[in-house]
């Protein structure tokens, strides 16, 4: 057996502690496949059907991908389409709301952040905001207690 340990040196391991061939040919030679695999201009050569088939793999992700986002999108705003229409039914049969039409709806994440502003000076976290521009009015509903926290106007600048 032999072993390449320098470019242009072959020692030969023909001593006992070598005698069970764990140690293989070389083979490869200034980048040549001894036992006629690839050879090194085989990207070369296919570079072309190479960057096709990735081209296309990524025009392939890049259309499911899609596809499942505008399912999210269509499934999600009829959800919050749905949602909100619960939520009016609810708040509803609290007081009289405005007629004509769909309001515009906020949840409160951040109340501590709020506080500042007489509106919001007892809302809490998860509290939802109803607000109508045409009526110009905003009204404060928590769901968890089912009641009215605060009804206000508002005023649209424009």
């Amino acid at each position: 057996m032999a072993k390449l340990t320098d470019k242009n040196k072959i020692s030969d391991f023909s001593s006992p502690e070598y005698a069970d061939n764990s140690v293989a040919d070389a083979g490869d030679v200034e980048g040549q496949m001894v036992d006629g695999g690839s050879k090194p201009g085989w990207l070369k050569k296919n570079f072309v059907y190479v960057l096709l088939l990735l081209v296309v793999a990524l025009g392939a992700s890049t259309f499911y991908f899609y596809r499942q986002y505008s399912v999210f999108a269509k499934d999600s705003q009829a959800l919050n389409e749905k949602e909100v229409k619960s939520l009016v039914a609810q708040v509803g049969k609290l007081v009289v709301l405005p007629e004509g039409e769909d309001p515009t709806v906020a949840t409160v994440t951040e109340p501590e952040k709020l506080r500042d502003q007489p509106f919001f000076s007892k809302s809490q976290k998860g509290d939802k905001v109803l607000i109508y521009s045409n009526a110009k009015k905003a009204i404060l509903y928590n769901p968890t207690t089912n009641k009215i926290v605060e009804v206000a106007p508002i005023s649209i600048g424009k």
